[in-house]
């Protein structure tokens, strides 16, 4: 099964931004079960709930799975032919010019909503500092 609700919605300007988007969450709901949370999070988090954003320039994810934070880390780039790659214990940074991803791992909970078949960290919960 593809995954395919940011072409469908559009939601960004960019096609590629859709497309790469799509093959992201593609590949992890492959590793996923119903247990595990995976969402997006930060700026684009923050416009699907109608929130006030500028520019979105960084596709942003959390989980707080270790096992799936690890896979989106050290698997996906590989999968998806990204090169290059920041990796640090609990955030992970890909570059594929000119768009920019990351996920995040935390130990804390996730509150994640359902928002036009995205799942979203809950707006009150997205730390400040994820863009």
């Amino acid at each position: 099964m593809n995954y395919d609700n940011f072409t469908k919605l559009n939601l960004f300007e960019n096609p590629e931004a859709n497309v790469l988007g799509n093959q992201i969450m593609t590949n992890i709901l492959r590793q996923k079960n119903d247990n595990i949370n995976f969402c997006i999070t930060g700026d684009v988090a923050r416009y699907i709930q109608d929130s006030s954003v500028g520019p979105i320039k960084v596709i942003s994810f959390i989980t707080d799975q270790e096992p799936l934070f690890i896979f989106f880390r050290d698997i996906l780039p590989g999968l998806l032919n990204f090169n290059k790659v920041i990796k640090l214990s609990n955030q992970a940074q890909i570059e594929s010019f000119p768009l920019f991803v990351e996920c995040f791992y935390t130990t804390t909970a996730l509150n994640v909503l359902d928002v036009d078949d995205f799942d979203v960290q809950a707006l009150s919960d997205i730390p400040s500092y994820i863009i």
